[in-house]
Formats: structure tokens, C-alpha cells, sequence
């Protein structure tokens, strides 16, 4: 699966990093390259509504059997995985151009988040399945969408802080707690 996914990705004009540093020490652009943990952390995040779990640990995502064929599911259109990618990256950069120092500290631990919630106003549901998603036009991703899904995580936490007065950003961006106040609150809104 992980050769297809590469080939699927070069075919689209992007790079699967399955050998670590591959397409970098090629000179391919960096914003074009996608890691298998990236790709996973992106899937966790968005399909299966896990960001807590992505954030909390990274590194050992992949480590877990049940987890990784989860993820990497031979039936999934690879298109899935390409679409997961591209919702984290163009969400990770509209947090960098935020000009809001203060917002953009805050937002920056919420990134996966941000992506999941992102999807959720693209489509118009709060819950959605995979096919949904490997329909997505990213070009539908856009900065409209990105401010309202901000005001949207922003004041989830202002909610959640004024329920749990010794939360903190860090520790919120990694429990299921969290996740699931979001989730709640994206159906009372959607």
C-alpha cells in the first residue's frame, strides 16, 4: 500500500515520502512532500476524528498493528489520503499567515483539529464519512472558511476554559475530552 500511495501521489504532482528524506534529497519542494506520518497523523485527524490522539502521540502512532492498517486501509481510494494531506497543509499555512500573534499561539496546538472541524463547514455536516471526504475540491478550502472554523475552535476552548478553569491549551489539544466537546458542538451547529 505504501508503494501504491507514492505512485498515486507522483501521478497527482505530489511526493509520499515512504523512505525518509527521499524526494527532499531529490530537491523536491518541501510543500509538496508528505511523510507516512504526516499521511497518517492527517488521516487520524480528519477521518476518524482523532486529533487528540495525533497530537498526544505523534510518534507512536504507527506503532500500534490495529492502528496503522486502520489508517492504512488497502479498500480506501487513495485519493482519501491525498485529500487528508493537502486539508492539514493548506490549514497549517493559513495558521502561519495569521498576522494575531496572540490568536496564532493559541491556534497552533488546535492545527489538526482546525483541519477536522475545516472539513465538517466544507461539507456542511458535523459527521461525514470517507467517501465524503475523497470528494472534497480543496480548492473549496479556502480563507472564509478557515476564519469561521477559527472562531469556531476559539470559542469551543473559551467554553471548554469556563467548564474546566485548570485547563490549559497544551493539555486540551491532546485529550478525547476535548475532541468530543468539539464533535458536540459541531452537531448543536451544523
Amino acid at each position: 500500500i505504501q508503494r501504491n500511495i507514492e505512485m498515486f501521489f507522483s501521478n497527482k504532482g505530489y511526493f509520499y515520502d515512504r523512505r525518509k528524506n527521499f524526494y527532499k534529497n531529490q530537491g523536491k519542494p518541501a510543500s509538496r512532500i508528505f511523510s507516512i506520518q504526516t499521511t497518517a497523523q492527517a488521516i487520524e485527524s480528519i477521518l476518524y476524528s482523532n486529533p487528540h490522539t495525533t497530537r498526544s502521540r505523534p510518534t507512536s502512532l504507527l506503532k500500534d498493528h490495529g492502528t496503522y492498517y486502520r489508517i492504512f486501509n488497502i479498500k480506501n481510494d487513495f485519493n482519501i489520503y491525498l485529500n487528508c494531506c493537502l486539508l492539514c497543509k493548506k490549514t497549517y499555512d493559513f495558521c502561519l499567515k495569521s498576522e494575531e500573534l496572540e490568536l496564532k499561539s493559541k491556534i497552533l496546538n488546535f492545527r489538526l483539529h482546525l483541519s477536522r472541524i475545516a472539513v465538517s463547514f466544507i461539507l456542511g455536516k458535523s459527521q461525514y464519512n470517507i467517501e465524503d471526504v475523497q470528494k472534497i475540491n480543496i480548492d473549496e478550502y479556502n480563507q472564509g472558511i478557515f476564519d469561521q472554523t477559527v472562531n469556531f475552535l476559539t470559542n469551543t476552548i473559551d467554553f471548554y476554559i469556563n467548564e474546566d478553569k485548570e485547563a490549559n491549551l497544551i493539555n486540551m489539544a491532546k485529550t478525547k475530552r476535548f475532541t468530543d466537546r468539539i464533535i458536540e458542538a459541531l452537531s448543536n451547529q451544523i
